[in-house]
């Protein structure tokens, strides 16, 4: 098995919503050379590489393997010389993470909508008085690409967050803020000419915001069967929608437990599809590298 050279573009999703005009800030990225050393414990085995922007000469006994196979990143391993695998084209790449490719799938979640314009989202909130939202931006990881607020907007900022989403982005994810009790993750890897691979469900802690912060593996009884079940099931169809839509390769499906007003209890089997690696993919897949297998 030929050792990998990772490159942990982990701001992919900049540059998916803007490939010409991509230029991580310093700022940005310190936080994700930060965030890649904490993945790279856990996702890179003995022989492996990492690859920076500046990284030159590894050598063509690496095989070179994006956190998510943009142009970007697909350029930086290629400039340090691995051997680079076929990737989904950026088309694809937009679609299948855009959160709209999300939407067309359904919304577990009730009164939740994916609005293409000013006007769809003043009609939905309208409908929906006394509701706290939750705004999503159609390309976000780590928390960003989000508010939470009242209708009307709290403030002139949001407002301003609000129409400039319409300006720069096509759409919104508009979702009813919920009392998350319990955040999940179902991961897998679409092969190109192979059924799919589906891992096991893992648990995760998040930020208030949806920022990953660690994950595990659940304790006997903490996920019910039913939710188990919901989860893989729903991996099935991400799977299959993803390999339609031509992506090949890893994916994640964020989930969670919620409880309503009533104190009713309530399971969101996709809140999210990353179609990408996540940092909980290697713990999702339960010690399977299909990643590995693909490109041997």
């Amino acid at each position: 098995m030929r050792p990998i050279a990772w490159y942990l573009n982990l701001d992919a999703e900049d540059e998916l919503c803007d490939p010409d005009g991509y230029a991580p800030s310093a700022a940005m990225r310190h936080r994700v050379e930060r965030l890649g050393e904490r993945l790279a414990a856990s996702l890179l085995v003995p022989g492996d590489c990492t690859v920076t922007s500046t990284s030159v000469g590894i050598g063509t006994a690496f095989l070179g393997q994006a956190w998510c196979p943009t142009p970007g990143g697909l350029d930086t391993l290629r400039t340090a010389g691995v051997s680079v695998p076929p990737a989904p084209p950026l088309p694809v790449l937009q679609r299948v993470n855009h959160r709209a490719f999300c939407a067309s799938l359904g919304q577990p979640l009730p009164d939740a909508a994916f609005v293409q314009d000013a006007t769809a989202l003043h009609a939905h909130v309208a409908s929906h008085p006394g509701v706290i939202w939750l705004f999503k931006r159609p390309f976000g990881f780590a928390g960003r690409g989000r508010i939470r607020t009242a209708w009307p907007v709290e403030s002139l900022a949001f407002e301003r967050w609000i129409q400039k989403s319409f300006e720069i982005g096509d759409g919104l994810q508009v979702e009813p803020w919920v009392e998350r009790e319990l955040d999940a993750a179902i991961h897998g890897w679409v092969h190109a000419t192979a059924p799919p691979q589906v891992g096991v469900p893992v648990l995760q802690e998040c930020s208030m915001l949806g920022a990953w912060i660690r994950s595990r593996p659940p304790r006997p009884g903490e996920l019910t069967q039913a939710e188990e079940l919901n989860l893989l099931r729903t991996a099935d169809v991400v799977a299959q929608s993803l390999h339609d839509a031509g992506y090949f390769g890893p994916f994640g499906v964020d989930a969670y437990r919620w409880r309503d007003a009533a104190g009713r209890s309530h399971f969101n089997p996709r809140s999210e599809i990353n179609a990408r690696y996540t940092m909980a993919w290697h713990l999702g897949m339960g010690g399977w590298r299909p990643d590995m297998q693909d490109h041997e």
